[in-house]
């Protein structure tokens, strides 16, 4: 069975990109964009790994990822950010891994 990934990210393409590189190999993908939501759907299902927009912030000014990690959510967490060039047409997309993994 395949591995199940949540995607947090404001950015319909990346999300479909994403998304799409892992249903491709067989995995099971929930795609959310608003962060609210994201939240909710994170500390109340296990997932394998969660990728998230690196510009989203919780309303205390704390980074997902953070959030994430002290509510209890155990996943790896993946912060990806376009960069000029994929705005721009280009096919660029940087992805970091959280600190506290």
């Amino acid at each position: 069975m395949g591995k199940c990934v949540l995607i947090i990210h404001q950015n319909a393409g990346i999300r479909n990109l994403i998304a799409d590189m892992f249903v491709d190999t067989g995995g099971h993908v929930t795609a959310i964009e608003e962060v609210a939501r994201g939240l909710v759907v994170a500390a109340s299902n296990r997932f394998d790994l969660i990728i998230v927009d690196r510009s989203f912030v919780c309303r205390n000014g704390e980074s997902l990822p953070d959030w994430l990690k002290k509510s209890g959510v155990e996943a790896p967490v993946i912060t990806a950010a376009p960069e000029d060039a994929w705005i721009g047409g280009g096919q660029m997309m940087e992805l970091s891994v959280a600190q506290d993994m």
